[in-house]
């Protein structure tokens, strides 16, 4: 079988994410992985890493611009050393405000660069604009959707609801909770991303990885989270607490109402 090779520099991740029968090595995208690729053959690298939630990309938007670009000009060194498919996990924050369902040939409407919300989303843009300008090695794009799953990190949306529902607290919501979610399960995601990165048919290409359905507002969601934890755990259902969105340190984050990706391309 293939064997992994995990490089993660820990900032915001753990050492878990090595699979049992791969390799963790810690480290920055950089001479420690170009090292490391020396030593055995690279078939395609997936390129995950990514200042990730409002809290990374409020504190330093500069630093998070720099640095996402820095990350992919070292896994593009290492993939024309290789021969290596790159895989590059976008967003769908590159479609800003862009409301209901998202195809890869729209227009990415921006929010105004004022904004900290926006500096990730220009980070993700300027990211596959050098990959896919370059011809020296074969990329693909993917943009992600909402994905959830076993060990997510804590400052994502399901996780916040869960956590706080075990706790016995109320479920923060932000704004009045009417935004809608397509959720994907991290096992569908992984599923794509290894397929696409068999396809050659993807190859230079730009891809939506998202459910189309269940669509349901952030408030059904944490009455779903509630009530599953009360039915399967008996845990109390908990109240909801209404939380301003100016509380984020960017209010902007409460005008997305509803994303939906169309994933025609990916079926």
């Amino acid at each position: 079988g293939d064997t992994v090779l995990a490089v993660d520099d820990l900032r915001s991740g753990h050492a878990s994410v090595a699979h049992a029968q791969g390799v963790f090595l810690e480290s920055v995208i950089g001479e420690a992985w170009r090292d490391a690729a020396r030593e055995q053959p690279l078939d395609c690298i997936f390129h995950l890493a990514a200042g990730v939630g409002p809290a990374d990309v409020i504190r330093d938007p500069h630093a998070l611009l720099q640095d996402h670009a820095a990350d992919v000009q070292a896994v593009l060194s290492v993939a024309r050393a290789t021969g290596a498919t790159v895989v590059f996990t976008s967003s769908s924050e590159v479609y800003g405000s862009r409301l209901g369902s998202c195809h890869e040939s729209d227009e990415c409407t921006l929010y105004p660069p004022q904004y900290p919300r926006s500096a990730y989303a220009i980070s993700k843009l300027h990211c596959e604009a050098l990959l896919l300008s370059q011809t020296d090695a074969p990329v693909i794009v993917t943009r992600l959707f909402n994905v959830v799953g076993a060990g997510q990190r804590p400052a994502f949306v399901l996780p916040i609801f869960v956590r706080a529902a075990l706790r016995g607290l109320p479920i923060p919501m932000h704004g009045g909770g009417e935004a809608m979610r397509c959720l994907t399960s991290v096992h569908d995601t992984v599923t794509a991303l290894i397929a696409l990165a068999e396809c050659e048919r993807a190859r230079g290409q730009i891809v939506n990885v998202g459910a189309e359905q269940p669509v349901m507002s952030v408030r059904a969601l944490a009455r779903r989270v509630g009530y599953y934890l009360h039915a399967h755990y008996g845990i109390p259902v908990p109240q909801i607490e209404q939380v301003p969105y100016e509380e984020t340190g960017d209010a902007v984050w409460g005008r997305m109402k509803a994303r939906i990706p169309n994933v025609d391309k990916l079926e």
